[in-house]
């Protein structure tokens, strides 16, 4: 298992330095003296969904800063100098009673059809879509061992870039939740982040 993350560890390494025109000087400079570590990490964002969701939704939409429980994105962006590869992703869901924060949201519902049937975007400024997936196909890896989907290849999510990650619901979209209950959304992007070498 060890030599695999390495190996990974290698291949992000050749990725950042593929995209290095993507980079800010200062990083691309660390990169090119071997100063650039990656280390397993995982974004994520959890979020109170609409009872009856219709067109997009950006679920980093309203967000300062990053908060325990709720997510670790900065806001809508990444923070100067953090950058981080994507290689999977999975989604899951929730219900609880109204009110109740996203952090304290058991998330290991089944997802009601009309989210299977939504689609997942994640866009960053200056990049345009990065990756869109049926929310059904991301789902259906959890039944593998894997549990997240893989990408075909890694997505690079850049330092101080606005970022959204976008779900496309269809017309007449409803969740089926029970009166006095929400349903809540959780996004798990799992990849490398970047760490200077001390």
């Amino acid at each position: 298992m060890q030599v695999n993350n390495k190996t990974k560890f290698l291949l992000v390494i050749a990725f950042l330095t593929s995209v290095s025109s993507l980079l800010s000087q200062e990083f691309q400079s660390l990169v090119s003296q071997n100063k650039i570590r990656p280390t397993d990490a995982e974004l994520y964002i959890n979020k109170k969904l609409p009872d009856a969701p219709e067109g997009t939704l950006n679920l980093l939409t309203g967000l300062n800063s990053s908060e325990v429980g709720i997510t670790n994105f900065d806001g809508d962006r990444l923070e100067k100098a953090r950058y981080f590869v994507i290689d999977s992703i999975t989604v899951n869901y929730g219900v609880a009673l109204d009110g109740t924060s996203p952090s304290a949201v058991n998330y290991n519902t089944a997802l009601p059809t009309s989210l299977k049937a939504a689609e997942l975007r994640i866009k960053q400024a200056d990049s345009g879509t990065l990756f869109s997936l049926p929310i059904g196909a991301i789902d259906e890896a959890k039944a593998t061992d894997t549990v997240y989907r893989e990408l075909g290849g890694f997505q690079l999510l850049r330092e101080e870039k606005k970022t959204s990650i976008e779900i496309e619901f269809a017309s007449g979209s409803d969740l089926g939740v029970a009166d006095g209950s929400s349903g809540f959304i959780q996004v798990l992007l799992k990849g490398f982040q970047t760490m200077e070498k001390r």
